[in-house]
């Protein structure tokens, strides 16, 4: 969700447009490696940095479960 939000309010701009994509092997390094997109602070405001940044974690079982974005989307409305 992260990701594709970052794509709604980035213009649909590729979210990995900074990861040099020669290949699968090479994306799918990066990604597994950390990278994530970079975030426009003049495009999303604070608490949609957040969002986005808590649904990309590393670490899935640190990600939030649909309800809980839900109710941060409410709270970001």
């Amino acid at each position: 969700f992260g990701v594709l939000m970052y794509c709604v309010t980035h213009d649909c701009i590729l979210p990995y447009s900074s990861v040099i994509m020669k290949d699968k092997h090479t994306f799918e390094s990066a990604i597994v490696s950390g990278k994530r997109p970079i975030i426009n602070n003049s495009k999303v405001n604070a608490d949609e940095t957040v969002l986005m940044e808590y649904c990309w974690n590393a670490e899935l079982n640190k990600r939030p479960i649909a309800s809980k974005v839900v109710t941060m989307l409410k709270k970001i409305k």
